[in-house]
């Protein structure tokens, strides 16, 4: 894919770097990265454990801060914003699913669905009724609708997965972040997950970059981008 940007281009990458001091020396993970994602695939980031992948996603997430370079959702650079706006877009703009789920052990499945439009209340135009529907209905489309009341010990792992992506779709967001999502999940359980990120593509057009070392995963992708040593490999699979 061209450095250019794309007519479909939603989120842009541009020369980042990203350093991390370590016991007094200072570790270059990520070493002028480029990349772009169209609006509505599936991107596939594979490459070693320590090659950078998980940085980048946290960059592109807006989670952390590139010491150079730009990161552009929607024409717009992230880390040009004021801490409000950045946060504003993290919250409404992007979804996150991590390899550990991260749910609120005190809260139910729908609680936990319902959590993000709740903290950002004041920037998501829904009551507290449409709160509860809006988090029904995405339990209902990852395949939860007889879990809604159960809190997540009584879940299994597969189950709390489906849930974090649930919540990470409450607040509509076009862009998905996932940092292995199904690595800490069973062969079958991890072929359903994939199987479910797969029709959340196709039936509602989100875009999704996924983190992976399961080549499974990758397989399901429309692209793939290989990393090594802080830099995408210009000979990735496509």
């Amino acid at each position: 894919m061209s450095d250019h940007p794309h007519p479909q281009a939603l989120l842009e990458v541009r020369g980042v770097h990203k350093s991390y001091g370590i016991g007094g020396a200072a570790l270059h993970v990520l070493k002028g990265v480029d990349l772009t994602v169209v609006t509505g695939e599936i991107l596939a980031i594979v490459g070693p454990s320590g090659a950078g992948k998980s940085t980048l996603l946290h960059i592109m997430g807006a989670l952390d801060h590139p010491d150079s370079g730009s990161v552009s959702l929607e024409g717009q650079d992230l880390f040009l914003l004021s801490e409000n706006a950045r946060s504003k877009v993290r919250n409404l703009g992007i979804g996150f699913v991590f390899q550990f789920y991260h749910l609120l052990p005190e809260f139910t499945a729908l609680e936990n669905v319902m959590m993000p439009a709740l903290v950002y209340g004041e920037g998501v135009a829904l009551h507290r009724g449409e709160c509860v529907a809006k988090a029904a209905e995405l339990l209902d489309a990852v395949g939860l609708k007889d879990r809604v009341e159960h809190k997540p010990a009584e879940l299994s792992g597969g189950e709390q997965q489906r849930v974090a992506i649930a919540r990470a779709l409450m607040n509509g967001p076009r862009l998905i972040l996932a940092d292995e999502p199904s690595g800490n999940l069973d062969t079958r359980t991890s072929m359903e997950l994939h199987q479910l990120i797969a029709e959340l593509n196709q039936n509602s057009g989100r875009t999704f970059v996924i983190v992976t070392h399961d080549p499974d995963l990758a397989q399901i992708a429309h692209r793939r981008l290989g990393m090594r040593d802080g830099r995408i490999e210009t000979s990735a699979a496509s």
